[in-house]
């Protein structure tokens, strides 16, 4: 038995196979239902997928067409400009973001940070 990754079984949907096209029609259900919920509760207007199984493009047109068929929310699904890296750029600037909050600097604003000169009276 041959070990199939979500992409292969995309992949193969899109050229046909029955089988891979029921487990994709499946998870786009799945997914644009997790979706539909999300902006139901969250009003999120626009649900961006990325990665290497979330972003490939035949699961997100799948469930574009899922969450257009709902009749209580529709929010924008697309994929990221990111690719496979996004959940790595979303994390590191989450980090960046809460560094910051936090009172840490990016070197190039400690240089135009000024310290007070220490008195020298004595």
């Amino acid at each position: 038995m041959q070990k199939l990754r979500p992409t292969d079984i995309f992949d193969l949907a899109t050229r046909g196979d029955a089988c891979a096209q029921r487990i994709l029609d499946s998870t786009a259900e799945r997914l644009a239902a997790a979706i539909v919920n999300m902006n139901l509760v969250l009003d999120t207007p626009l649900v961006v997928l990325g990665g290497g199984i979330g972003g490939h493009p035949v699961l997100v047109e799948a469930t574009q067409k899922a969450i257009a068929r709902n009749e209580f929310a529709r929010p924008e699904v697309v994929s990221s400009s990111l690719g496979q890296d996004a959940q790595l750029h979303g994390a590191v600037w989450l980090a960046i973001q809460t560094a910051e909050q936090h009172g840490f600097l990016r070197r190039s604003e400690r240089r135009k940070v000024r310290l007070p000169e220490k008195s020298r009276a004595g």
